[in-house]
């Protein structure tokens, strides 16, 4: 299983109406870590799943992984190792700043959505590329192509 990962960005317009733009897309294979780059502030992140807002992350950063990721960044995260076999998606926190949110081991058929929200002091990063706008990344399940 794969990471199919969607970017959205908010601008505002003229009239300070909000602009979503759509940008990048891309696929990942163990795991997708959105951080806070370079900012000296901690990340805050908005994590929905399937449209209803489960919790703001307060932490250094967000992992969502698949189960071949469990074993690597998510585990040295706090996270659970996952056998390959279970559909399912990890969201582990890195650091996070607060107790009451923990790893969380999700179905695959889920939607998740992060928002870096309007009035975060902190700008994320997303595999090493740099958003200081607000944004909004979509992550689903994505399955491999079969070879005929």
């Amino acid at each position: 299983m794969r990471l199919s990962c969607e970017m959205e960005k908010i601008d505002f317009g003229e009239d300070n109406r909000h602009i979503i733009r759509k940008g990048e897309r891309f696929e990942a294979l163990n795991e997708m870590v959105i951080d806070r780059g370079t900012s000296a502030y901690i990340a805050q992140l908005e994590l929905y799943v399937e449209d209803q807002m489960i919790t703001t992350v307060h932490a250094d950063g967000l992992i969502i992984a698949t189960t071949t990721g469990s074993t690597a960044y998510s585990l040295s995260a706090g996270g659970a190792i996952v056998h390959p076999s279970v559909p399912s998606i990890l969201v582990t926190p890195i650091c996070p700043h607060t107790l009451s949110f923990r790893p969380l081991m999700l179905p695959d058929s889920v939607e998740l959505r992060v928002v870096n929200p309007i009035g975060s002091r902190s700008t994320a990063w997303v595999h090493d590329r740099p958003f200081d706008c607000f944004f909004i990344l979509f992550v689903y399940r994505f399955s491999f192509l079969g070879v005929l």
